[in-house]
């Protein structure tokens, strides 16, 4: 063999042994790289979810904030909006709250769909034009009336109305004077006309409390000061027209409203500096909701949502111009709620305390 040839199998012999060791490593590395990478990617998803539930373990034992709602309106926060507080909503995105969270206590008893028709609440012997007979309100079991022993722990409800004083007032007063209880008003500044449906409203027994000034979120809750100065305001008006330095408050919109622009802790710390109450509800009419009740409707979703509460009601209804219904309906209400043992009382210092937001 000569000597040429025995160089080119030395030489040939090398490049077998170094493409060996090439295609070695090029396994090694295509088996072992994705190996690493599942590793690596494990050990992440891993610290992920030790993140996860200690971030979720914190919020658990975080008591600073106590948050209670209970919602009943549409697409809202609250339980009942007025016509300029729906405006005012129709500005920001309504699929928020209650709906979601808000709201679980209530959402899930919207009146949707049609119940066969019940008994009119109002008897057809009333002369006082409370309503049309009409069949109790859709998607809620109808409320019958407790036996003799179930009204033995009697209840109390609370008839609270926002957003006056109008020329609706003074029927009202005269409906609650017929029967002999009292109601808390939450009133606003509407206008020099209506001061003296405040001055009644005092003459006549009842618990006049703060509402707003101005009733627009944009001025109520632009800023804290803001707030400040409207609560102040109407604080300021009743007591210069009834002599009442009133105590008790109710936020435009609940304290669960969602377009505030500060922080409702804020507020409601400022109020706790002030020595002044809010009060919320856990029951109403819904005569501010979109839709048109009929008085008897009205009367059902009151009596829906009393039968609801474990223990006393506090109950939203309005007593301007656009609820007409609620003044047809309201002798009736009364008469039921008294059938069913329910006893009346306006808002003082031993009043339950129902507030959507605590703090």
């Amino acid at each position: 063999m000569s000597e040429k040839n025995s160089n080119e199998k030395k030489f040939n012999k090398k490049i077998r042994k170094v493409g060996g060791i090439i295609a070695c490593l090029i396994a090694v590395a295509v088996f072992c790289i994705p190996v690493g990478l599942c590793i690596k990617l494990s050990m992440n998803i891993g610290e992920l979810n030790d993140e996860s539930e200690r971030l979720l373990s914190d919020r658990s034992v975080d008591k600073s904030t106590n948050v209670s709602i209970f919602t009943t309106e549409e697409d809202t926060s609250f339980f009942a909006l007025s016509e300029r507080d729906r405006s005012a909503y129709e500005k920001i995105e309504k699929d928020t709250n209650e709906a979601n969270a808000l709201f679980a206590y209530a959402s899930e008893n919207d009146s949707t769909g049609s119940n066969a028709e019940n008994d009119s609440l109002l008897q057809s012997d009333n002369n006082d034009g409370t309503g049309s007979g009409d069949s109790a309100i859709s998607g809620k079991e109808p409320v019958s009336t407790p036996t003799d022993g179930e009204k033995e722990t009697e209840k109390v409800v609370y008839l609270t109305f926002d957003d006056g004083p109008t020329a609706n007032t003074s029927e009202i007063l005269d409906i609650l004077d017929e029967e002999g209880i009292k109601a808390t008003f939450f009133v606003c500044d509407t206008g020099a006309a209506n001061y003296d449906g405040m001055k009644e409203i005092v003459k006549r027994g009842h618990t006049i409390g703060m509402h707003s000034l101005s009733h627009e979120y944009d001025i109520v809750y632009a800023d804290l000061d803001s707030f400040k100065n409207d609560v102040e305001g109407i604080h300021d008006l009743i007591l210069k027209e009834t002599g009442v330095d009133t105590k008790y408050y109710r936020f435009p919109g609940g304290s669960s409203n969602q377009v505030s622009n500060v922080s409702m802790y804020e507020c409601i710390g400022y109020l706790n500096s002030k020595g002044y109450t809010y009060y919320d509800w856990n029951a109403l009419n819904e005569d501010a909701s979109e839709v048109d009740y009929t008085p008897d409707e009205l009367i059902e979703n009151v009596l829906y949502y009393v039968s609801m509460n474990e223990g006393d009601s506090m109950v939203l209804m309005h007593d301007n111009p656009d609820h007409e219904n609620t003044i047809r309906s309201l002798k009736a209400l009364i008469k039921k709620l008294k059938e069913m043992g329910y006893t009346f009382k306006a808002i003082d210092d031993d009043a339950p305390l129902v507030q959507h937001v605590s703090y």
